[in-house]
């Protein structure tokens, strides 16, 4: 490689994410650290920060955490799935009213429940 040739540097997930200030907001209005956080919501000061940053959301169950701890709702928070990617619906159940393939709902053919 030539040396007069410079490298580009790529962009990094870090560069690329979108950071929630709403949530680290919050957070500060508070009064808390990502450290103080991150005890009271039972993990760590790393992940809060991934979470700041927009390197990674928070699963269902500490997105149920942080709405009760903050007392807002998710969209305050910067946690609302964004409005070009709706929630996933249901499928609709048979017009029997139970899942397809017996009552618990398995369709393979070796199931004793079929």
């Amino acid at each position: 490689m030539d040396p007069a040739v410079k490298k580009t540097p790529t962009k990094t997930a870090a560069a690329k994410a979108a950071p929630n200030r709403l949530l680290r907001q919050a957070r500060e209005e508070k009064c808390f650290s990502q450290e103080d956080l991150a005890e009271r919501l039972g993990t760590t000061q790393v992940t809060i920060s991934r979470w700041e940053r927009g390197l990674m959301t928070p699963s269902l169950y500490y997105r149920r955490k942080l709405r009760a701890f903050f007392g807002k709702s998710l969209a305050a928070l910067g946690l609302a799935p964004p409005a070009d990617r709706p929630l996933r619906q249901r499928a609709a159940p048979a017009s029997n009213g139970r899942p397809p393939g017996g009552p618990t709902g398995c369709q393979q053919p070796h199931c004793p429940f079929r």
